[in-house]
C-alpha cells in the first residue's frame, strides 16, 4: 500500500519533483565533473611527462658548453645516445617559426633530410596548405640556426645571430612513441621538434665531434658518472703545465680548485702559478694619444714577478704609439656588463711598470684567447660582436697591426685589478700555467700521467680532483622530477570544486525550496495521516522514500552530465583558454572510483538536505519553534488570563512576544527557513489573538488579510509598525 501511495504521490506532484531532479542532476554533474577534471588534468600532465621524455631516465647535459662524442663510448653509457641540441627557426610562408633542432644518429637520416614531430607538421600544414611530405616540391624547408661556436653565446664578446642556414627536406613524421615530442624543459606545451643528422648539423655549426646532451634509459648517479668522466671530455685541455678550455672562459670552480692559496695544509710541488684573463678594451689613452680597440690580458705574475695594484706592462709597440715611459700613467676604458647584458663603460688608471718587446707577448700563446667573431677575421672592420664598436675610429695603422699580429695583446695588467670587472658567469680565466719544482714527472707515477684529471692536480701536489660538476656537466633524472611535479602539485579536483562551490550550493537550495513548498501544501494530507493513526516516524519515512526515489533515479543522469561537463571544460582549457593554461590537448581520464565517489557524495548531500526538510515539516508550528528558541513560554492563549489587569506591566508581555514572533517569522521567510505559507499562517495565529482581545489592532488587519506569499514580505514593515503601535497603553 505504501509503495503504491508513493508512486501515486510522486506522479501527482511531478511538477515539484522535476525541479528536485533538475537540482540533483546539476549538483551531481558539478561534483562528478570536478573530480573528473582533477583526474584528467593530473593524468594529462603525467602523460605529457612520458611523451616528452620517451624512455629517458637520465639526462647528462653540458650546460652552455659541449662534450666530446667519445664520452658515449664509455661502458657505463653504452646504451645512451648523444645529441646536439640547438634552437632555430623555420621559414614558412614568410614567417619564422621557432623550433628545437635535434642532431641525432637514430633515424638514419641522410645529410639534408629531416623528420618533424606531429605538432610541427600540423603547424606547417596550417601555415602552408600546400605543404606535404609526399610531395618533394612542397616539403622543403629553410632552417635558420645560430652562429654557434664553443664560446658561450651569452658572453660579452660573442654575437648570437641566426646567420647559418640549411635547406632541408622533410621525409617523415616522427611518432610520439619514438620520441617525437622530446622536450627536456619541464613544460606542458607540445614542442615543435625537427630531427637532423647529427654529423651534418655539427659540420654546419663547426662543432665536429661535439654533443651537448646525453640521454640514457638507465638510472645513473653522479658517482657512477664521475668514474667514467675525464676533463678532456668537457673540452678541458690539460698538459704537463697548462690548462685551457674550448669555451675560452675556464669555469670558476676549476680555477678555485687549482689555486695554491686554497690549500692551507698542502705543500704543492709548484714553483709558480699564472692565471690569464684576456679582454677586449676600448681605449688605451695617454694625454692626447689613443689606441682604440685592443686586446689586453690580465695576469697575476709575469716572468716570475707578481703584478700588483695598478701595474701595467706595455709592449714597445704600444709605448711608441702612446709616447710613454716606465712610471707614466695611462687610462684604460672597457665595456662591462652586470645583468642582462646591459653595457656600461668602466675606466682605470694604470702605472707603467715595464716596457717589453712585443715578441715577448707573442712567445706566450696563453696570452692570446680565441674569441669567434673577433679573432677569426681578416680585418678589423670584419669584427662581428654584440659590442657597439665604432669602425670609424679604426685607422690604417690598426689594420696593419691586426694583419701582422692578430689578437696579440698590446699590454698586460694586474689580474687582481680587473678580476671583478672582467669575470663573467662562465668563468674568470682564459688559461692557467703551472710551473713545477721539478722539470719532469716522477717515474714512479706512470698511472697518474695517464689519468688527465690527476696530471696537474695530483702530480703537482694539489690534492683535489676535478669532478663533472666543476666543468658544468650536470646529471639529473627528469622522469622522477616530472612525475613528482605532475602528481604532487596543485590538487586540481579541489580547485575545480572550489570554483563550482556556489553552483553546488545553488543546486542544494534549488532542491530544498520545491521540497519545502511541496510538503507545506501537503500539510492537511499529513494531518489526515496523523488522524488515521500513522506515527510521525512512519510519515517521515514515507515522505523521505517518496522524494529520495526521485533523487536516486536522477543522480545517474547527473553522472552522465558530469562527463559532458568535464569534456567541455577540458576542450576549453586546451583550445579557447590555452593562452592561460599554456597546455594543449587535455585528455579525459575516466576513473570508475572517481565516478562512484562523485555519485555517492551527491546522494549523501541530497539525502541530508531531504532529511532536514522532512524533519522540519512535522516539527511544531513556527510560533512554537520561535518562542522555544528565544526562551519564551511555548504556548499562549488567545485571551489574557482573568487575573491580569490591563494596566499591569505583565499585560504587555504577550503582545511583545507577538511582535518578536512576527519579526522572527519575517526573517525566517527572508532566509528561506519558513515558506511564505508558514509565515502567513504564523502571523495569522497572532492576529486572531490580537483581534479577539484588543480592537485597537484593527489597523493590523488589512496587512494580514491581503497577505500573499509575495505581498506579505512587501507589507511586513507596515504590519510590524501597526502591531507595535497598537500595544502602547491608551
Amino acid at each position: 500500500m505504501m509503495k503504491s501511495l508513493i508512486v501515486q504521490s510522486r506522479k501527482h506532484y511531478r511538477r515539484f519533483y522535476r525541479l528536485v531532479a533538475l537540482a540533483v542532476i546539476l549538483m551531481t554533474a558539478v561534483l562528478t565533473g570536478s573530480l573528473l577534471l582533477g583526474d584528467s588534468v593530473r593524468g594529462t600532465l603525467v602523460q605529457r611527462v612520458s611523451e616528452r621524455l620517451g624512455k629517458t631516465e637520465t639526462i647528462i647535459t653540458s650546460g652552455t658548453g659541449f662534450m666530446s662524442e667519445t664520452l658515449t663510448q664509455q661502458p657505463l653509457l653504452k646504451h645512451a645516445k648523444g645529441y646536439l641540441l640547438m634552437d632555430g627557426f623555420v621559414s614558412v610562408d614568410e614567417k619564422l617559426l621557432p623550433v628545437y633542432v635535434w642532431g641525432t644518429d637514430d633515424d638514419a637520416l641522410s645529410p639534408g633530410e629531416v623528420m618533424v614531430n606531429d605538432p610541427l607538421y600540423t603547424k606547417l600544414s596550417t601555415l602552408n596548405s600546400q605543404f606535404s611530405i609526399f610531395n618533394s616540391q612542397f616539403s622543403t624547408l629553410v632552417l635558420h640556426l645560430p652562429t654557434h661556436n664553443l664560446v658561450p653565446s651569452g658572453s660579452l664578446f660573442v654575437s648570437k645571430s641566426y646567420a647559418t642556414q640549411m635547406r632541408v627536406q622533410v621525409v617523415g613524421v616522427k611518432p610520439v612513441e619514438d620520441g617525437g615530442n622530446l622536450l627536456l624543459k619541464n613544460e606542458q606545451t607540445l614542442p615543435l621538434n625537427i630531427f637532423v643528422n647529427r654529423k651534418y648539423l655539427a659540420e654546419k655549426m663547426e662543432l665536429e665531434g661535439k654533443i651537448n646532451m646525453i640521454l640514457s634509459d638507465e638510472m645513473i648517479d653522479e658517482e657512477e658518472l664521475a668514474t667514467c668522466w675525464a676533463p678532456e671530455y668537457s673540452g678541458l685541455h690539460i698538459t704537463d703545465t697548462t690548462l685551457t678550455y674550448d669555451g675560452v672562459f675556464i669555469p670558476q670552480d676549476i680555477v678555485a680548485k687549482s689555486q695554491i692559496s686554497t690549500f692551507s695544509s698542502a705543500k704543492p710541488n709548484l714553483k709558480s702559478q699564472t692565471i690569464y684573463l684576456s679582454y677586449f678594451v676600448n681605449d688605451l689613452i695617454h694625454q692626447s694619444d689613443t689606441i682604440p680597440y685592443s686586446f689586453v690580458t690580465a695576469v697575476n705574475e709575469w716572468q716570475g714577478e707578481p703584478l700588483d695594484g695598478q701595474d701595467i706592462i706595455l709592449s714597445d709597440y704600444a709605448s711608441e704609439r702612446l709616447h710613454v715611459h716606465e712610471g707614466d700613467s695611462i687610462h684604460m676604458s672597457y665595456f662591462i656588463t652586470k645583468q642582462l647584458k646591459n653595457l656600461d663603460t668602466s675606466e682605470q688608471t694604470m702605472r707603467v711598470k715595464q716596457i717589453v718587446p712585443l715578441s715577448a707577448f707573442q712567445d706566450d700563446s696563453l696570452l692570446m684567447a680565441d674569441f669567434p667573431g673577433l679573432t677569426r677575421v681578416e680585418k678589423c672592420t670584419d669584427w662581428d660582436s654584440d659590442l657597439p664598436i665604432d669602425m670609424n675610429r679604426v685607422h690604417q695603422e690598426d689594420e696593419d697591426f691586426w694583419h701582422a699580429y692578430r689578437q696579440t695583446p698590446k699590454a698586460i695588467v694586474s689580474y687582481e685589478a680587473v678580476k671583478s670587472d672582467w669575470s663573467n658567469a662562465f668563468g674568470n680565466a682564459t688559461a692557467m700555467r703551472f710551473t713545477p719544482q721539478t722539470s719532469t714527472f716522477s717515474s714512479a707515477e706512470p698511472n697518474l700521467k695517464s689519468q688527465i684529471s690527476y696530471r696537474i692536480f695530483s702530480t703537482l701536489g694539489l690534492p683535489r680532483k676535478l669532478t663533472p660538476s666543476d666543468a658544468n656537466v650536470q646529471l639529473y633524472h627528469p622522469r622522477a622530477q616530472g612525475l613528482k611535479g605532475a602528481k604532487g602539485g596543485v590538487d586540481f579536483a579541489s580547485l575545480f570544486l572550489s570554483l563550482g562551490f556556489f553552483i553546488i550550493l545553488s543546486a542544494i537550495l534549488l532542491m530544498k525550496n520545491p521540497l519545502v513548498e511541496l510538503f507545506t501544501l501537503r500539510r492537511s494530507e499529513i494531518q489526515l495521516y496523523q488522524q488515521l493513526g500513522f506515527k510521525d516516524k512512519d510519515i517521515r519515512k514515507g515522505l523521505f522514500r517518496e522524494a529520495f526515489s526521485v533523487i536516486f533515479l536522477a543522480s545517474p543522469l547527473g553522472v552522465i552530465a558530469g562527463l559532458a561537463y568535464s569534456s567541455l571544460t577540458l576542450w576549453l582549457l586546451g583550445n579557447v583558454w590555452s593562452g592561460a593554461t599554456h597546455t594543449e590537448g587535455f585528455a579525459l581520464h575516466i576513473q570508475p572510483l572517481t565516478l562512484l565517489t562523485g555519485w555517492i557524495v551527491a546522494l549523501l548531500i541530497s539525502a541530508i538536505t531531504l532529511w532536514f526538510v522532512v524533519r522540519n515539516i512535522l516539527n511544531p508550528q513556527p510560533s512554537y519553534r520561535i518562542f522555544s528558541t528565544l526562551g519564551l513560554p511555548r504556548n499562549f492563549s488567545h485571551h489574557p488570563p482573568a487575573d491580569h489587569h490591563p494596566d499591569s506591566p505583565q499585560f504587555h508581555f504577550l503582545p511583545q512576544h507577538g511582535a518578536v514572533h512576527c519579526l522572527w517569522t519575517f526573517m525566517g521567510m527572508r532566509l528561506g527557513t519558513f515558506s511564505p505559507y508558514e509565515g502567513r499562517a504564523s502571523i495569522r495565529s497572532i492576529h486572531r489573538w490580537h483581534d479577539e482581545s484588543h480592537p485597537t489592532y484593527m489597523d493590523f488587519h488589512p496587512c494580514i488579510h491581503e497577505a500573499t506569499p509575495t505581498g506579505l514580505l512587501d507589507t511586513f514593515p507596515g504590519c510590524l509598525h501597526g502591531f507595535c503601535r497598537g500595544i502602547e497603553p491608551s
